[in-house]
């Protein structure tokens, strides 16, 4: 019999089968390491722990203890060393969450510390600091703060104690260029110190601005030749040939057009590129030969500068057949219509029945039909396309414009039929996929939707990775509903809800697929609006780089790049002057990031919103929730319109940039006419008002949105449609639409302007929706 209060025989035994089960962990050797790490005696229980993985590297206690122990002892990256194959294998063991948890405790407890760097409480952390690694931050902290409050002596007194101290690489270099700053010659000796740091890029620069300060161009341009050299990044090499080019502006004008032409050849996205078409013309025109005025000419027009373009090619005298249709075209372009009728005439009769000729009568035709002359359009189109049968490319242009002229006219049935023989002549035509999206829409509105899946699939190959192909696949998978090919429709559905989040039908098809599986009436328009939060927008720190180097795919042991650093460190002067000429997506979203918190929002969409199309990572910097969002929730609430409806239809008009103004008057973020203006001045009884206020406008904008809602009963596409196109037209759309779903009605609004405009502001809607509503 037992004694009372010991243990039964099945309790032992459970006992006993844990701690085989455990091994070691129930051994004295990891029961004294744990002891040791609690009383953060973590030098003593390194070696016992590092015998512990060395017998049995499967121990997750012992693992997880070395790596807090290497955190306190020799810093973030050797822990890292033992925490990555441990959060790999075993991310939701206690242990190790309990780790994880603690070392993103101190990460945040330092990226307060910059954030709001008081002389008092970089004293008080370096007390506590966990190890030198952030010891060493938290100095340099402390350095920086001295000199922003004029504490020169202490400044001066750490400053040299943290350089004979300091083991850790990043200091030693900040350390060092503060003091080649401070005697200026020493600048040079820091690139062959340091020739992998990731700050050569600003050395670089801050060599060359004081050379040509001093008035040493020559030195200066030896140096730029040495920065080309060695720069990898295409983003670099476009700043280091701007600037080339422009010190050799006075000195050497053929090598500086020489630079000038290389830029705008490799670099034609690059947003220079405009501004320096104009200084060539400006500075170098006297030295630009025939073909450079052509080269400027195909520059300028890829950069939708058509008035320049007409001009640079006109500077060429040209004679052929070629060049005579493109400087036509060029000249419509740019609405020089007497100009581009004069050059298509001259063509047509220097070049009879050549493909160009056939080219320039189409436009000629286009322009008829731009003034009204519908009748004599069309009979010009048609005899071009008896003239041209054999000449594809002129035939199927003669055919896109006489269906434009069709759609003009309001006769959908013709339109369609011209459009249909369009692709049946040549399905990879430039104007093929519009026009069989044409045919495929007639079909739709006629319920022939057996028609739609029948077209589409046939030209499946032709609309492939063309900018219309998700469209297609959307309306694919709406036909296949009517159908009752729900599982077709689904597939389509799930494929379009994975893409991108500028893209309306992506978003389109995330809503589909809510209703197809659950259920429920679609939410073409607003949800209700239940708040919102800024997670999508928070600035990340040395918490945000360590919990990424966790979640890596592969592990690496070297330390954070040292630009990235720089604004973990809180010197974002340093890193946007790094970050402007950098093509590395990491290092151009953190300046997006920076760009947004200084209210330069206008700089950040104009800049970022073409990345985000590409590129994801962008989206949250392309559309940031500016600081005037209260008052749009404020003035929204007011009229229970969602907030992320006025942003995204702020976003569309203007931006964000409150002083904004158009060719026609509309004024602001919200783009308010100043004769609408008026009205809703006396509507909301404000005596005075200036429309380049922010939160001024947001409010008289507000409320004309909420006024348009009301003229359409509350149907918000039509609401939105009437902001941009006046009531008029909407009326006219509702009436002839409103039998229509909401996604068919957006689709059949007349005016192509506006039709695009609706698909804008609700995706931009649906993006706002997505990155920060609760």
């Amino acid at each position: 019999m037992l004694m009372k209060g010991w243990p039964s025989f099945t309790q032992f035994s459970c006992v006993l089968a844990l701690c085989l089960s455990l091994g070691t962990a129930c051994s004295p050797p990891l029961r004294k390491a744990e002891d040791l790490v609690a009383a953060h005696k973590y030098k003593q229980a390194q070696p016992l722990l590092e015998k512990l993985h060395a017998e049995d590297p499967a121990l997750v206690q012992a693992q997880a203890l070395l790596a807090e122990t290497l955190f306190y002892t020799e810093g973030p990256l050797a822990a890292l060393t033992h925490l990555y194959p441990l959060a790999q294998r075993q991310a939701e063991a206690l242990p190790v969450r309990q780790l994880i948890q603690k070392i993103e405790n101190e990460y945040q407890r330092f990226d307060e510390l910059v954030q709001s760097p008081e002389t008092e409480k970089i004293k008080n952390y370096l007390k506590t600091a966990p190890n030198n690694y952030l010891k060493e931050r938290a100095q340099w902290l402390l350095i920086q703060t001295y000199q922003e409050s004029g504490q020169k002596k202490e400044r001066q007194t750490l400053f040299e104690k943290l350089k004979q101290e300091s083991q850790d690489p990043l200091i030693q270099q900040i350390l060092d260029w503060e003091s080649a700053l401070s005697t200026q010659a020493e600048l040079p000796r820091l690139l062959d110190r340091y020739p992998k740091s990731s700050l050569r890029p600003l050395w670089y620069w801050q060599i060359i601005d004081q050379l040509a300060q001093k008035k040493k161009i020559a030195e200066a341009n030896g140096f730029l030749v040495h920065f080309k050299e060695e720069s990898q990044d295409e983003a670099l090499k476009a700043a280091i040939l701007l600037r080339q080019g422009e010190y050799n502006l006075d000195r050497n004008p053929i090598v500086a057009l020489n630079y000038f032409r290389s830029f705008l050849q490799k670099h034609p996205k690059h947003p220079a590129g405009r501004e320096l078409i104009y200084t060539i013309r400006e500075k170098l025109g006297k030295y630009l030969s025939s073909g450079d005025h052509a080269f400027l000419a195909q520059a300028a027009f890829e950069r939708y500068m058509y008035q320049t373009a007409v001009g640079e090619l006109q500077a060429t005298d040209p004679r052929s057949k070629e060049d005579l249709y493109l400087l036509g075209f060029y000249a419509r372009k740019a609405d020089y219509f007497p100009i581009a009728r004069q050059i298509f005439g001259q063509l047509l009769q220097a070049y009879p029945r050549t493909r160009e000729a056939g080219l320039a009568s189409v436009h000629l035709a286009a322009m008829q039909r731009s003034s009204k002359a519908y009748n004599a359009a069309l009979n010009q189109l048609r005899q071009i396309r008896a003239s041209y049968k054999s000449v594809p490319e002129v035939s199927t242009a003669a055919l896109w414009e006489e269906g434009i002229v069709y759609d003009f006219l309001n006769q959908p049935e013709k339109q369609a039929s011209v459009c249909r023989l369009l692709v049946e002549i040549d399905p990879k035509a430039e104007k093929a996929p519009e026009a069989l999206w044409v045919v495929v829409w007639q079909a739709y509105l006629k319920s022939d939707y057996a028609e739609v899946v029948r077209l589409i699939q046939k030209h499946r190959s032709d609309i492939e990775k063309h900018e219309l192909e998700s469209r297609f696949l959307y309306w694919l998978a709406r036909a296949q509903e009517n159908l009752e090919q729900r599982e077709e429709a689904r597939k389509i559905y799930t494929d379009l809800a994975e893409g991108p989040l500028l893209d309306y039908y992506s978003h389109r098809g995330k809503e589909r697929l809510r209703v197809l599986l659950r259920g429920g009436e679609d939410q073409f328009a607003t949800l209700t609006y239940q708040g919102f939060q800024t997670k999508a927008i928070q600035t990340p720190g040395y918490k945000a780089a360590f919990l990424t180097r966790l979640k890596a795919a592969e592990f690496s042991d070297k330390d954070w790049p040292e630009a990235e650093q720089l604004f973990y460190l809180g010197q974002k002067a340093h890193f946007l002057k790094l970050a402007e000429n950098s093509s590395q997506p990491e290092w151009q979203y953190l300046r997006g990031l920076m760009l947004n918190q200084e209210g330069r929002y206008y700089e950040a969409i104009t800049h970022y919103r073409y990345l985000a199309e590409e590129n994801p990572l962008f989206v949250p910097v392309a559309f940031p929730l500016a600081h005037w969002f209260e008052t749009m929730e404020q003035e929204a609430k007011k009229y229970k319109l969602n907030p992320f409806l006025v942003a995204g239809l702020s976003w569309q008009e203007s931006q964000y940039k409150p002083d904004i103004q158009s060719w026609v008057g509309a004024t602001g973020l919200m783009q308010i006419m100043p004769t609408t203006g008026e009205q809703i001045a006396k509507e909301l009884g404000l005596s005075k008002y200036d429309l380049k206020h922010a939160e001024t406008n947001i409010r008289m904008g507000t409320w004309y949105l909420n006024s348009t809602h009301k003229t359409f009963g509350g149907n918000a596409m039509f609401a939105v449609a009437s902001y941009n196109a006046g009531a008029g037209p909407v009326l006219r759309w509702k009436k002839e639409f409103a039998h229509l779903p909401y996604d068919a009605q957006a689709e059949s609004i007349t005016y192509p302007e506006t039709r695009d405009y609706v698909k804008k502001v609700f995706t931009a809607y649906w993006i706002y929706q997505s990155l920060y509503g609760k």
